[in-house]
């Protein structure tokens, strides 16, 4: 059983939620365990191929909202001398663009 239990699996679950409910409200059989196997697949391949990184740089205004709060928080912090990090799993040529 995949446990859906981050803020990366929302996404996951919506489009399986979307999906499902489109087969049901037309009629179409399908086998869970196959929609689930393609949603999860699809996933891994716009990230792998980048294709997911591609249309998010084509457009970055559209995907990335930056919050004002935010870049005071962060700059309070550095002007104290705090140390950060950031923890991510997208390649660090898609991070400096954003």
């Amino acid at each position: 059983i995949k446990q859906f239990m981050d803020i990366f699996s929302l996404p996951e679950m919506s489009l399986l939620s979307c999906v499902n409910e489109y087969f049901l409200k037309n009629n179409i059989d399908y086998e869970p365990v196959h929609l689930y196997k393609d949603v999860k697949d699809s996933i891994r391949d716009v990230h792998i191929k980048g294709i997911m990184y591609s249309a998010i740089e084509a457009d970055i205004e559209k995907y990335i909202c930056y919050a004002e709060q935010t870049r005071a928080v962060l700059a309070k912090l550095a002007d104290h001398g705090k140390k950060m990090f950031l923890i991510t799993n997208s390649p660090s040529s898609f991070v400096d663009k954003g």
